[in-house]
């Protein structure tokens, strides 16, 4: 299975990632994560590692919605509270802790940097058929 995740610092989008099983995503960066400049670090290696499936701000928002809000996984380094974890349909988690908030309003629209094409990092199926 595969998922979709964005990774973020407060509302600063740094990339995201199209593939993998969730619990391999974000893993590394979840429990070994001790300040933002270390999270932006690793971030940055984990999708560079990946470049067949993920996208940095440079390369635009991959998907054809328009906020965090249709994506599988949102990992965000808040600077109190370390890694925030949202699962689609649910809400924040302090990552391995209790449930921290219900409302996921913060996602920034991503429409002036959207960047959807037909690759493996964008998370498109197309459906071919006579009509």
């Amino acid at each position: 299975m595969k998922t979709t995740a964005d990774f973020y610092i407060g509302y600063e989008w740094l990339g995201s990632i199209y593939g993998g099983h969730p619990t391999e995503v974000g893993g590394d960066i979840l429990v070994r994560t001790r300040s933002a400049v270390d999270y932006r670090r690793r971030v940055i290696a984990f999708l560079l590692a990946n470049p067949k499936a993920s996208s940095l701000l440079d390369e635009g928002w991959p998907w054809p919605w328009l906020t965090s809000h249709e994506t599988e996984y949102v990992y965000r380094f808040h600077q109190e509270d370390k890694v925030w974890v949202h699962k689609k349909g649910s809400g924040f988690w302090k990552c391995g802790r209790k449930k921290i908030a219900d409302d996921c309003g913060w996602f920034p629209c991503m429409a002036d940097v959207q960047n959807v094409g037909i690759t493996s990092r964008s998370g498109m199926i197309l459906v071919a058929g006579e009509v």
